[in-house]
């Protein structure tokens, strides 16, 4: 690589990540949503959101589309592996629309660690996350929970290819075959045989 495409390349690392920070900033200026203390259900009842803080203040919760949706669980197999890192910092929960029963069958065929909430419509839709029923949108929500009990939605984002929360998408794009059509599968054996059938 010559020194000059180096140098337009480290310019352009240094832009982006200026921006970035810019971005972080601005969204702390967003008012934050109090949200109350909404429950979910679990296996065997329901717990509130409240308790899905443990010993933090802060938490961390992904809106994820469900055992249908390849992206969510591409995203999810990432979280499983850093799940140490954020859970020393915050509470760290996936929901989901999925009944528990069906998330938990899921979660242990994928051997996630994550705990794992069903979220109901109403909560859903009040913070941007189903913009009707059905259609739901990926992403999470960072919450605050301050001496009174209080909780407040601080922070938020949704999720799409080639985003900051899935490093995989960053990594292949590197790749020199890379044409911006790779598409998750839940078992890439079964992916290949069935291109080798068509």
């Amino acid at each position: 690589m010559s020194t000059t495409l180096e140098n337009q390349i480290e310019k352009l690392a240094a832009e982006a990540a200026k921006i970035q920070d810019q971005i972080r900033e601005l969204k702390k200026q967003i008012p934050a949503v109090d949200v109350g203390n909404p429950s979910f259900q679990i296996p065997g009842g329901e717990i509130q959101l409240s308790e899905l803080f443990g010993e933090h203040s802060e938490l961390i919760l992904i809106f994820n589309m469900g055992v249908s949706c390849r992206y969510c669980t591409l995203w999810a197999d990432e979280y499983n592996g850093v799940l140490q890192h954020l859970q020393s910092r915050a509470g760290f929960v996936v929901s989901s629309p999925d009944a528990p029963e069906t998330q938990s069958a899921f979660a242990k065929n994928r051997n996630w660690q994550f705990q794992m909430v069903q979220s109901n419509p109403d909560f859903r839709q009040k913070l941007g996350f189903e913009k009707e029923a059905g259609d739901f949108w990926p992403g999470y929500s960072v919450f605050q929970k301050d001496d009174s009990g209080q909780i407040k939605q601080v922070n938020k984002d949704f999720f799409g290819p080639g985003d900051h929360y899935c490093g995989v998408w960053h990594f292949l794009a590197h790749l020199p075959s890379y044409k911006n059509d790779w598409q998750p599968q839940f078992k890439y054996a079964d992916a290949v045989l069935a291109k080798d059938e068509v």
